[in-house]
């Protein structure tokens, strides 16, 4: 997890322009257990071990949003060039900031209360070994509608732990990496073949065009 880290944050750097991302500094032992307590879910052990390294990227918090000052570094990725053919080529999952462990406990109890007041009755479009369930581990502070997960309750074929792109307004449901690693070494391994490029000035990455076809 270190190793990676490295990469993904030396990577980074060599935009043009840089792009900063600031990852903080490690999270305490008490501060995952903590959160572990407030959500009620065991945490995997990558998710502690990426916690244990860094604390997601630093947040100014007021009230109940937080805002960052660094860079969006979670590239979208479109569905099919995941794979999903038969997905609608506007299908992307989420672009953001990662949480904080403290502002990932949050989000997760959000995220746990929204499934269960205004989704649970929802059909989505599920592509891959997932379902939509509440025990998932929210990763991204967003924008709109549209959010990464960890699964804890993965389908036949499934992998605990595995990210899911959830979102709550185009009810779909898609696996992009069968683990945290998996997922982290696939956006490093997209910027370095230059498969992303900024879609605007607030620094959004997405695929290149002919990526998403």
């Amino acid at each position: 997890m270190k190793s990676i880290l490295l990469q993904l944050a030396s990577e980074m750097e060599r935009r043009d322009p840089p792009v900063s991302i600031q990852l903080d500094g490690p999270a305490t032992i008490d501060q995952i257990e903590e959160s572990e307590s407030k959500t009620g879910l065991e945490f995997p052990v990558e998710l502690r071990e990426f916690f244990l390294q860094n604390n997601g990227q630093r947040a100014i918090s007021q009230g109940a949003w937080h805002y960052y000052e660094c860079d969006q570094f979670i590239p979208a990725i479109s569905f099919r060039s995941l794979g999903y053919r038969e997905a609608n080529s506007s299908y992307r999952t989420a672009t953001g900031w990662m949480h904080s462990v403290g502002i990932m406990a949050n989000d997760t109890n959000l995220l746990k209360q929204q499934i269960k007041d205004d989704l649970s009755d929802e059909k989505f479009e599920i592509f891959g070994p997932t379902s939509l369930h509440s025990k998932y581990i929210s990763l991204l502070q967003t924008e709109n509608a549209n959010t990464l997960v960890l699964d804890l309750e993965p389908v036949s074929g499934g992998t605990l732990g595995q990210v899911v792109s959830l979102d709550t307004s185009a009810f779909t449901l898609c696996v992009i990496a069968n683990s945290l690693t998996a997922f982290l070494e696939l956006i490093v391994k997209g910027f370095l073949s230059g498969r992303y490029t900024r879609e605007s000035e607030d620094m959004i990455w997405v695929e290149k065009q002919e990526e998403r076809a």
